[in-house]
């Protein structure tokens, strides 16, 4: 079927989307899909709507490979989303630590103590009701009113947007606002009003598994015949998303400052936004750019008597750290610990290099 060419005026006329589209059968066909090759996961066996949000946002930007290793670890140290809101914000952080993007875990943190604060310890019981809640938007809200209540709302994440974008031959950039509107509208039209649960995670195992990024997996898709793109060029092009700018690089020197036994190293508890509540060692930042110096292993600016150890990099969402680790004497006003104390305390994952070094020199 030839792709419709997208103009804003049409934009908001779901009707016309969704005209030549057979929504009951679309529902049906994957519905009858997912119960046959739906994914197991442990939180796909509950219906308590803290546990599904502990899972929903770990899971955001977050491998499921990954999340399986936390997942239950987390919960075994946090039952229930009072002894969440009770927790030290550096517990939080430490049951947390190597899944990365550490703002999700004190967005989770401060979420449960609202939810003590102002709905007395239970967790509201409404995508309306989830939405006041201090962190969570729109795709938690609706994933966890859906599967935990059977409230018919969608749950329209990345997967969600490129289903949606390749179902409807939707070929306009979806990162637009007016786009992403557009989006959750489509999901709302969508969501199976008898299953909405079940259907959210249909159409995330949908995007995870057949519908991929790049290279969907047309001939396997349970909804093909229902599908404007698939099995087209488009299907690979879609959906639309805007040109990414390069991320900028940093480039450190990481200091592991150790005491002349070794039995005590430096470190220092970061306050910015980035890693706001974590620990790393002494990091000297340096101007411009010294690429050339990194891949050598040498530091720009060697500390007294210090020696390099290696280098390490670490991607975030939107900047890059290139880091040289380097060996030296610990200074009187630095902050120091054992390697015990070490052990209890939360370092992003841009520090693992540094820390597996660390461990293998100290005492």
């Amino acid at each position: 079927m030839r792709l419709r060419k997208w103009d804003g005026a049409r934009l908001m006329q779901l009707d016309e989307i969704l005209l030549d589209m057979d929504i009951k059968q679309l529902r049906k066909t994957l519905l009858d899909w997912y119960r046959v090759s739906r994914r197991d996961f442990p939180w796909r066996h509950t219906r308590d709507p803290f546990r599904i949000w502990v899972s929903e946002v770990m899971l955001q930007q977050t491998r499921t490979e990954t999340v399986l290793r936390y997942y239950e670890p987390f919960l075994e140290k946090f039952p229930d989303v009072n002894k969440l809101a009770e927790a030290d914000e550096q517990q939080v952080l430490k049951a947390w630590e190597g899944l990365g993007y550490y703002r999700r875990a004190r967005g989770l943190h401060a979420g449960a103590k609202d939810i003590a604060e102002r709905f007395h310890g239970k967790m509201p019981q409404s995508m309306e009701e989830l939405l006041r809640v201090s962190g969570i938007g729109m795709y938690t809200a609706g994933a966890v009113a859906s599967i935990a209540y059977g409230e018919a709302v969608p749950a329209v994440d990345g997967n969600a947007v490129r289903v949606f974008s390749r179902l409807t031959g939707y070929d306009a950039c979806v990162d637009t606002t007016v786009s992403r509107k557009l989006m959750q509208a489509l999901g709302e039209k969508m969501v199976d009003p008898d299953l909405p649960g079940d259907w959210n995670q249909a159409i995330m195992d949908l995007g995870a598994c057949i519908c991929r990024n790049g290279q969907p997996d047309c001939a396997a898709c349970p909804v093909l015949s229902l599908c404007r793109s698939g099995g087209t060029s488009m299907s690979c092009v879609l959906p639309i998303r805007a040109q990414k700018k390069e991320k900028p690089v940093e480039y450190y020197d990481v200091l592991l400052c150790f005491s002349p036994d070794h039995r005590y190293v430096a470190v220092r508890q970061r306050t910015e936004n980035l890693l706001g509540g974590l620990w790393t060692f002494p990091m000297i930042k340096r101007e411009g750019n010294q690429e050339d110096e990194h891949v050598a292993g040498m530091p720009a600016q060697m500390p007294e008597g210090g020696r390099s150890l290696g280098h390490a990099r670490h991607v975030f969402t939107h900047l890059i750290w290139e880091m040289n680790i380097v060996e030296c004497s610990l200074a009187e006003d630095q902050v120091r610990v054992s390697r015990e104390e070490l052990e209890q305390l939360p370092f992003p994952s841009a520090m693992k290099k540094a820390l597996a070094l660390c461990r293998g020199l100290m005492k």
